[in-house]
């Protein structure tokens, strides 16, 4: 379960799958020069601005699946490889997003794991 949650290197979040990694400077996680790690099913996607207690990326939805209780969105964001977010098919329901639209891609702080610490 650590290594799901707290992988070491980018491509042990690869390998195992479920988790975006990008830039921290990107993700505005205070750590210079390094790469942190979202899991796809921590990221909220929302029309319109973020919380001010999360980050946010602005982004195009490229893609919706339907998975039966968790619906994948995949996000361009410009600049960075195809992002991924897993949310429950309530959350969907509750604000749906259409492929080719824009909108915010939500993070809390406390899921932004820093990779190499």
């Amino acid at each position: 379960m650590r290594v799901f949650n707290k992988p070491a290197s980018a491509f042990v979040a690869k390998f195992i799958g479920g988790h975006n990694v990008i830039p921290a400077a990107v993700a505005r996680a205070n750590a210079e020069g390094a790469m942190v790690a979202i899991r796809a099913d921590r990221i909220t996607v929302q029309p319109g601005s973020a919380p001010t207690d999360a980050s946010s990326l602005s982004g195009i939805t490229r893609s919706v699946e339907y998975l039966g209780a968790t619906v994948q969105v995949g996000i361009d964001v410009a600049g960075l490889e195809p992002l991924s977010a897993v949310i429950t098919e309530q959350r969907f329901d509750a604000a749906p997003v259409v492929a080719g639209t824009g909108g915010d891609f939500v993070v809390d702080a406390r899921d932004v794991h820093v990779l190499g610490r």
